[in-house]
């Protein structure tokens, strides 16, 4: 083991490589000069005699240094290198940053399997499969198929331990996709297809979802309080293991919550950075830290998914005290109260988002279509149950032979789906798509302009769930100078914003 002695210069650390030894030398770094961030692996701390060990380009070192933390030993060092000198030696626990496995999916067929893959990179990587180890050269590609492997037979790939951080990146191509990921992968040959899981640090995988999630343009504490969301999200994903059978803790698109969906950058980077480890806790475990686009005003509660959580209990996205959110609460689940509120609440933080109201028309004939029991022709649609601040529970279809009951918010926005209807939001733009209803606050109307009453009309606000953060409400309070703890205490009852271990 190569001994070395550092000196620290204000906070930073010098040291200059020459002929495998290691010399000091004072330096006054060109802060124009390219800045190389790598790995070092802390090995283990000598107390008294004052001495770190750890391990750097695939070589282990000691130095002298004074001052370190107790318990150092499984931690990492971030080094950044300007030349051939360390310009700064950052420690922090490894443990912070566990590892995650995202299974990949296969968007264009709406499942998780794959029927073939092609691997390429800027440097060398590596596969090991049953028949051993292969080593695939820089710009050379690698293909797998369903073809070419056994059922259940895996197979991993990776970079070697020695590779250059800034270079480790996999292209893949699936599908008509092409993306670059980080981390290593495992292929797994199915009945079904293949399965590809992709394994790389918390951290870096947040880099990734951060933007998937929410638009880099948005302010600077909003971002970092989607950082703090996802990660907490994540963590509360991987202690539910259901995706166990994949071999994975997420999947990457919305059912858990959307990675890598168009690459990463500056901003969302350093949103994580700031936020660090930081997640939210309620009696000391991560909460189901949910979040959607835009509210219409208010939020529900966890139990749109038939879960209490006390930490999701919804509210008025502009707060009001304890005793007029109750009253609300109660308020907004009678028919009539809630279409006053959706008619006429149109000055909320979010009111200038184009969802924050939409209206959505439907032939009673072409919903007709969607029921599979014969109930006649159709009569009337209600909303006959409210839950928590408004949202749809319940719908009741009539008709000339009986009648039909949708429960569940996630069924009755999938019985509404657009199909192609125009939907006129707030600011008079139209969206025509397949997507589902946009979200659960709605209420029907005959439709004025059907002097037949052969259709209906929705009224609503709001984008997805309704359950958990605003994105858009995020974003508007950071515009009023709200901090990331402020806004996450604003969507997350009684939860703890804590440094994850």
């Amino acid at each position: 083991m190569k001994s070395i002695k550092v000196v620290a210069i204000g906070t930073v650390l010098i040291l200059l490589v020459f002929f495998g030894v290691m010399y000091l030398k004072e330096r006054d770094a060109d802060k124009s000069e390219e800045v190389f961030f790598e790995k070092a692996e802390i090995l283990q701390y000598r107390e008294e005699e004052q001495i770190l060990c750890f391990s750097w380009q695939g070589q282990q070192y000691e130095y002298s240094a004074a001052g370190i933390p107790e318990n150092i030993e499984n931690r990492t060092a971030d080094i950044a290198t300007r030349e051939h000198f360390v310009v700064k030696l950052s420690i922090y626990k490894e443990e912070s940053d566990p590892a995650i496995r995202v299974l990949i999916t296969n968007a264009e067929a709406a499942t998780y399997f794959h029927e073939e893959l092609i691997f390429s990179a800027q440097q060398a990587f590596t596969v090991i499969s049953n028949d051993g180890k292969m080593v695939v050269d820089s710009g050379e590609t690698f293909r797998v198929s369903t073809d070419s492997l056994a059922i259940n037979e895996t197979i991993s790939i990776n970079f070697p331990d020695e590779s250059n951080v800034s270079n480790a990146i996999f292209e893949i191509e699936y599908e008509k996709n092409a993306r670059a990921y980080e981390g290593s992968f495992t292929i797994e040959r199915r009945q079904e297809g293949l399965l590809l899981v992709n394994h790389l640090p918390l951290e870096r995988y947040l880099i990734y979802v951060v933007p998937s999630e929410m638009p880099a343009s948005y302010p600077n504490e909003a971002l970092k309080a989607q950082a703090v969301a996802a990660r907490t999200y994540a963590l509360y994903q991987m202690g539910e293991a259901k995706y166990a059978d994949y071999h994975a803790d997420v999947t990457d698109d919305t059912a858990c919550q959307v990675y890598n969906a168009q690459g990463t950058n500056d901003k969302c980077i350093q949103a994580v950075a700031d936020t660090r480890a930081e997640v939210l806790l309620y009696e000391n475990a991560p909460v189901q830290c949910t979040f959607f686009s835009t509210s219409c005003g208010v939020t529900t509660d966890g139990n749109i998914w038939e879960m209490e959580l006390p930490y999701l209990d919804g509210g008025a996205v502009c707060r009001k005290d304890a005793q007029e959110e109750e009253n609300l609460k109660e308020q907004l689940k009678e028919e009539e109260s809630f279409c006053e509120f959706m008619d006429e609440n149109t000055s909320g933080i979010e009111a200038a988002e184009p969802w924050y109201r939409w209206q959505v028309t439907f032939d009673l004939a072409q919903l007709r279509e969607r029921i599979e029991e014969d109930i006649g022709e159709l009569t009337a649609i209600e909303v006959t149950e409210r839950g928590s601040y408004g949202v749809a529970d319940q719908i009741t279809i009539y008709g000339t032979k009986g009648t039909k009951v949708i429960e569940n918010q996630y069924q009755i926005r999938s019985f509404f789906r657009l199909n192609g209807q125009k939907c006129t939001r707030s600011d008079g733009s139209e969206v025509s798509s397949d997507m589902m209803l946009p979200s659960g606050f709605f209420y029907i109307s005959v439709n004025d302009d059907d002097t037949h009453q052969a259709s209906i009309r929705l009224t609503g606000g709001g984008y997805g769930h309704g359950s958990g953060m605003s994105q858009n409400g995020a974003k508007g309070y950071a515009e009023a100078g709200y901090d990331y703890k402020q806004i996450l205490n604003l969507f997350y009852e009684g939860v703890s914003l804590t440094e994850w271990r």
